[in-house]
């Protein structure tokens, strides 16, 4: 029981990280993305950006199966079939091949564009043949895994999977080249890095050596920062690489003798049986199928997470996106645009009629009373504001320059109003 429960955490704990890391560069990665004929009219970043992207795809198809381990897991009388196993044999080999092809050509890449072995056209020319290279390679590799799938089978209790080794040529072949893949690509992989490594090292020396030759002082020259966080960059990625693949690269050439450890590592559904009296062997194979579901579910953090270019990347995208969703919330449509200038107009016009009437004259008043210049004194005393506001008014009104819609005529009071409502409408 504790067995199954310490599987199940781990299987699921592994698929969450991976699944979520994943899914989430290949959004970022596509929503950022550039329109290009093809890759090979790519430059650097964006091949790099594309192998991320397709290798955080073949890394999702690599944690799935840890679904069905679960399920396995949780059933323990649940039985199985033959078509079950060669599906979880062949979905397994194929994502962890393409996914340390991915690497090893990733790797390649970066070390022929940082060391520059060849001249321009010529390293252009490689690293256009090398996706080319590694699709012929992975599909060598698929073939030979599509030769070893009819040789899985079910146990004899069909509570698990196994894998016959024939004698015959074509299988030892198979066999031969399905273990020999995964070592020789590991190999590129950490090849590739040390060479990076190496050639980093050997430039600063070499700059160094000149500089100390000129001046005469050893202490003038000092690391650059950058070639110290580049240089722990790549030895971490190799070292998690080489770490997570070594064993299971390594235990494909395992003598059977000591036990069926390629069979339980590669092909089991149920690694660890319920009962803890078992060997050593299958807690080995378990770790060690494990850690490349590790490096799977790792891959997105140092090729992504930690790559400073395409982080600033997906974050100025993403800045772009909110900006772009912002302005098209608070613009204005043509409608409200309208609506609020008509809304405008007329508040200023009934504004105008009010301060006819706040006088205590009317329009009739306003535009009689400046032409009636007869009349007792009280009432031309009484009525000499009214005449003076009367006459403002009707020349608002009468001037064609100065309407009621114009600005200039309106009141100081009728434009805070406007610029009020205009402010909520």
């Amino acid at each position: 029981m504790v067995v199954s429960l310490f599987t199940v955490v781990v299987y699921i704990l592994t698929f969450l990280i991976g699944f979520g890391g994943n899914l989430w560069v290949i959004c970022s990665v596509l929503r950022s993305r550039k329109p290009r004929n093809s890759l090979s009219h790519m430059n650097t970043s964006d091949r790099l950006r594309s192998y991320i992207s397709f290798l955080a795809g073949l890394d999702l198809t690599v944690v799935f199966p840890l679904l069905i381990r679960v399920a396995y897991v949780i059933l323990p009388t649940a039985t199985v079939d033959a078509t079950t196993c060669r599906f979880v044999f062949g979905l397994e080999h194929f994502a962890k091949l393409s996914s340390l092809t991915c690497l090893a050509s990733i790797s390649f890449e970066r070390y022929i564009t940082i060391r520059k072995p060849f001249n321009n056209k010529m390293r252009k020319h490689v690293i256009h043949m090398t996706p080319m290279v590694a699709m012929f390679v992975l599909s060598v590799l698929l073939t030979a895994m599509g030769l070893r799938i009819p040789h899985v089978d079910k146990t004899d209790d069909e509570m698990n999977c196994m894998q016959t080794f024939g004698d015959d040529a074509l299988s030892r072949s198979t066999e031969s080249v399905l273990s020999g893949a995964f070592l020789t690509l590991l190999l590129v992989i950490s090849a590739s890095y040390f060479q990076i490594i190496r050639h980093v090292r050997r430039k600063f020396w070499q700059r160094k050596a000149r500089v100390c030759a000129n001046l005469r002082n050893n202490t003038l020259v000092t690391e650059p920062r950058y070639m110290r966080e580049m240089t722990s960059a790549i030895m971490r990625v190799a070292l998690f690489h080489v770490v997570c693949w070594l064993p299971y690269s390594f235990l494909q050439f395992f003598p059977k003798s000591y036990g069926d450890v390629v069979n339980s590592m590669t092909t089991s559904i149920r690694q660890l049986p319920t009962d803890t009296s078992d060997t050593l062997f299958q807690w080995i194979a378990f770790a060690a199928n494990w850690l490349t579901c590790a490096n799977a579910a790792g891959d997105w953090i140092f090729y992504a997470v930690m790559n400073r270019e395409l982080r600033s990347l997906i974050r100025a995208t993403t800045e772009r996106r909110k900006r772009s969703t912002m302005s098209q919330q608070s613009s204005p449509s043509n409608l409200h645009q309208s609506l609020r200038r008509q809304v405008t107009q007329s508040i200023r016009f009934f504004h105008s009629i009010n301060s006819y009437r706040s006088a205590g004259c009317s329009i009739d008043e306003s535009v009689t009373l400046p032409g009636s210049g007869t009349g007792n004194g009280g009432m031309q005393n009484g009525s000499s504001g009214c005449n003076e506001h009367s006459t403002l008014a009707g020349r608002s009104l009468s001037s064609p320059k100065s309407s009621v819609f114009s600005s200039e005529a309106t009141p100081r009071t009728s434009l805070l109003t406007a610029d009020s409502v205009e402010r909520f409408v």
